[in-house]
């Protein structure tokens, strides 16, 4: 547990030290990741797809607001699904400016979970988004992680249906718009998932919230295990989600990262745990106060040892 506290006051410090160049740094990964995954899956416009573009847009995205990443995310995504049909990029920026203005306004500051979410399935962690978000964020950012999701799955059932939508003709616009409207109405995937997380991540921001010992621990992993068993249900009913291994390793790989990540954020020592009462003219109080993990850096203590020499004149 020393090393650990040790760590996280390292972290805090070199953030504090560095923090001008850590962020631009992680906002450029992140706009990296999110363009690379969206030329993977539908990189049909080939202007778009080139790497030198990808490159500036990620030096763009690196030097400018969260809101600006989201945004040009957004806009490659439609660029492609116009090179491959204009109904298709039609439906998707008519469902993007339903989020935009309609929900993600009200939670502008967890933004950019509308990128973090499809580039975690990309990466293969999805699980941990529900646990991390309920950790961090306060409950408005649900809307936010289920947009995220609409994103994904749209996107990959673009990808899957791709060649069904090249093969139909150019007065096939009713049934490209019809094939388009299922990738988001009958997506029984993709509600199974908006379901599962979106109850994780209350379940989490609920519990974590309550004054018992160990409860961010409690809340990390009863969100996981409400995740899981939704997703079982959703298996047996719809016989449609994501696969029995990828959900139990995703699980197992994504409750020690939010463990790890509430420690960092919060770390707290219940075995000083302290129980106040005090009153004023209209009430009295009972307080539970817990105190924060903290170590002290050692001390170094350096000597310094000065040695004079006396020169000896001889007459």
């Amino acid at each position: 547990m020393a090393a650990l506290l040790m760590m996280k006051k390292k972290i805090k410090s070199l953030y504090a030290s560095y923090h001008s160049i850590i962020v631009p740094t992680v906002k450029a990964i992140v706009a990296f990741m999110m363009l690379m995954a969206i030329n993977d899956k539908i990189g049909y416009m080939g202007r778009l797809d080139s790497f030198f573009v990808v490159l500036l847009l990620t030096a763009v995205c690196a030097f400018t607001p969260r809101a600006i990443t989201v945004l040009v995310g957004l806009i490659v995504i439609l660029g492609h699904l116009y090179a491959l049909s204009m109904e298709l990029a039609l439906i998707a920026a008519a469902v993007f400016a339903v989020m935009l203005f309609l929900y993600l306004r009200f939670c502008s500051k967890e933004l950019l979970l509308l990128v973090l979410v499809p580039v975690s399935f990309y990466i293969g962690i999805p699980y941990v988004m529900p646990l991390l978000v309920g950790v961090l964020c306060g409950p408005t950012a649900v809307l936010t992680l289920c947009c995220g999701i609409v994103v994904h799955y749209y996107i990959d059932y673009v990808s899957v249906n791709a060649l069904t939508i090249q093969g139909m003709t150019a007065t096939g616009t009713m049934d490209k718009i019809r094939v388009g409207l299922d990738g988001i109405i009958h997506n029984e995937e993709m509600f199974l998932a908006l379901l599962s997380f979106a109850a994780a991540t209350i379940v989490v921001h609920v519990l974590r919230r309550q004054s018992i010992d160990h409860a961010w621990s409690m809340a990390i992993f009863t969100g996981a295990m409400t995740n899981v068993i939704l997703n079982f249900m959703g298996l047996l009913i719809f016989d449609n989600g994501p696969s029995i291994i990828g959900l139990l390793l995703g699980t197992i790989i994504a409750i020690p990262v939010a463990m790890f990540v509430g420690f960092l954020f919060m770390g707290l020592d219940y075995s000083r745990t302290e129980r106040v009462q005090f009153e004023d003219e209209d009430y009295y109080y009972y307080v539970k106060v817990v105190p924060k993990m903290n170590i002290q850096a050692p001390s170094k203590t350096v000597k310094k040892i000065n040695t004079q020499r006396h020169r000896t004149y001889y007459k």
